[in-house]
């Protein structure tokens, strides 16, 4: 197994232990694909672009790879009261930064030691998803992750 499969299986742990009382969500790169179910408190790993690196002396190479923890829930809505929408606005907001804080913690996360950066790149703004008669929004957080994998 490649060092890559080990920081993903390590990521996946983590946002899984992080937030036991979501669902990770099975199609995270179309969310409107999936079970609108699964959409109404999850969270999901999307694994993105890849910049080669460059070779050391020590024949290991640095790949760059962009991750993207994305956290969706259901809004409940009345056509009179804007409280429940700020309400779920909130805590999606706040699912996104203690990913963002746990993930940027090394020591916390167990990430491996070939692991050689974590980057929080930036976050989407919240966003509706179309997903049958449920009101679903999300957010994505997107981190540059640079990985030493041995030729």
């Amino acid at each position: 197994m490649t060092k890559i499969s080990t920081v993903y299986d390590t990521l996946r742990a983590a946002l899984g232990a992080l937030f036991p009382s979501k669902t990770e969500i099975p199609n995270p790169y179309s969310l409107s694909d999936n079970n609108s179910l699964l959409l109404v408190d999850g969270w999901g790993l999307a694994v993105g672009t890849q910049a080669p690196g460059a070779i050391d002396t020590f024949k290991d190479s640095i790949v760059s790879r962009e991750f993207s923890i994305i956290f969706t829930e259901q809004v409940i809505t009345t056509a009179d009261n804007p409280d429940p929408f700020v309400s779920q606005a909130k805590s999606i907001l706040e699912d996104s930064v203690i990913a963002r804080l746990d993930l940027l913690d090394f020591d916390q996360l167990g990430i491996p030691l070939s692991v050689e950066k974590i980057e929080y790149l930036n976050s989407s703004g919240i966003e509706f998803i179309n997903a049958a008669k449920f009101n679903i929004i999300s957010i994505s957080n997107n981190y540059l992750i640079e990985i030493s994998e041995e030729i």
